[in-house]
């Protein structure tokens, strides 16, 4: 193979995988949850002083959808506004108990799914493999 059909076959890899773990996160929750709604628990999970404009940058979508995913996820008691500390004039986005349960669900699965793949390799592989994914992370 040549390196220009090697590069394709790590994206269909990447694309495998990353469709895989996307089926795990869907699985850990017995709510209808869409993968933009998911994206939007687990961004909130990991900033935990965010509001719907701190998410509407990091999602990439327009402020009023947003807003409309956010609503749609208080209504189903996944996630509500607290107002902020220091300025009313901001809601800060909270995740419900419930929210966070589905959250330590699906990372545990991904765990233990990862370790389950992971465990057909060695070592040494596991290491190689390691340093190498380290190495395309910086370059991102």
């Amino acid at each position: 193979m040549d390196r220009k059909q090697d590069i394709q076959e790590l994206v269909e890899g990447f694309k495998t995988i990353q469709r895989h773990l996307t089926s795990l996160v869907r699985e850990a929750s017995d709510e209808s949850i869409t993968q933009v709604q998911w994206q939007v628990i687990l961004f909130v999970a990991g900033n935990k002083r965010s509001n719907v404009r701190d998410l509407h940058k990091a999602l990439r979508i327009t402020s009023s959808a947003a807003t409309q995913l956010v609503n749609t996820l208080e209504e189903k008691g996944l996630v509500f506004r607290r107002q902020h500390p220091e300025d009313g004039r901001v809601s800060l986005l909270v995740l419900s108990q419930k929210a966070e349960v589905a959250v330590r669900k699906m990372k545990q699965r991904r765990i233990r799914k990862l370790n389950s793949l992971l465990s057909k390799l060695t070592d040494e592989e596991i290491s190689t493999y390691l340093g190498l994914h380290r190495k395309l992370i910086e370059r991102i």
